[in-house]
């Protein structure tokens, strides 16, 4: 067991978006420390155009460099104040072990989609469209399942839930929920009608499979996603003593919508701004 833990050590979940020199070899996180970056901007020149020393390059010809600012910031830091907020609250009373089982039910397919909301933005920054789709549509059933049995106290109702089944539960607490899914669904199941969607020429001679209308729409899905989110965590918990950690999140997620795609073409993703 231990040479397989090693041998299949798990990669980091890194979304890089510096690409050091250009050339697709070598990213780094945007939060990376800007010295940092510099210098391993330097050994990847140094090592490319023959230079015997990255010091040289680097003080040479990345001394005038500004400090990188994400064009993404303002979702990057959503994503994480919406995480850490959650966390706040997790970690402000001790575990509980009296709790009805569907309180447990829901702070698992809760807790659980901080990750998933993550790897929703990691794939949507990249440009793609039926990948985010996947994991926004898969999100809206964990996020239904958590309404349907967090007032549960019976193991059949926690156990025999079936996600897929419980959107009109999340409808009482997000009435678009339900177009939502539908929307997603018709590009997770990889509907025919949609193909024309991916062809890059008008001739049919490219297949897209990622740019920057994509990312376009996929990007409005994660906002979406996060303000569902808080929606469900507020129906489960909003009389609890510690909801006053999360409660500035209300109405973030439109906010920063609106702040995001300022000066964007509205027709582009305005069918998700609809929805929240």
């Amino acid at each position: 067991m231990e040479d397989l833990e090693k041998r299949f050590a798990l990669s980091p979940l890194i979304d890089a978006e510096i690409d050091v020199g250009g050339l697709g070899l070598v990213a780094l996180h945007p939060e990376v420390d800007h010295d940092l970056r510099l210098k391993v901007t330097a050994a990847v020149i140094a090592h490319h155009q023959g230079y015997s020393s990255a010091d040289y390059v680097y003080k040479r010809h990345l001394s005038g460099v500004a400090v990188h600012k994400s064009r993404d910031q303002v979702i990057r830091e959503a994503v994480v104040d919406y995480s850490t907020a959650f966390d706040k609250f997790y970690r402000s009373f001790p575990p509980r072990d009296s709790e009805r089982i569907g309180v447990f039910a829901f702070d698992l397919a809760f807790v659980r989609s901080h990750e998933s909301i993550k790897l929703l933005l990691s794939t949507a920054r990249q440009g793609f469209l039926i990948e985010p789709c996947l994991i926004a549509r898969s999100l809206i059933e964990q996020f239904a399942y958590a309404v349907a049995v967090c007032s549960s106290d019976e193991d059949d109702v926690v156990f025999k839930t079936m996600p897929q089944r419980s959107i009109s539960k999340l409808k009482e607490v997000q009435a678009s929920a339900g177009k939502a899914y539908g929307l997603l669904s018709e590009l997770s199941h990889y509907n025919p009608n949609l193909h024309f969607s991916f062809i890059g020429e008008e001739d049919g001679s490219q297949v897209l499979q990622r740019c920057y209308s994509f990312k376009l729409i996929s990007l409005g899905w994660v906002f979406y996603i996060l303000d569902l989110q808080f929606r469900v965590f507020r129906h489960c918990y909003h009389q609890h003593p510690s909801f006053g950690l999360v409660e500035a999140l209300e109405g973030r997620a439109a906010a920063d919508f609106d702040e995001f795609f300022d000066g964007a073409p509205a027709e582009v993703n305005a069918f998700i701004r609809e929805l929240f």
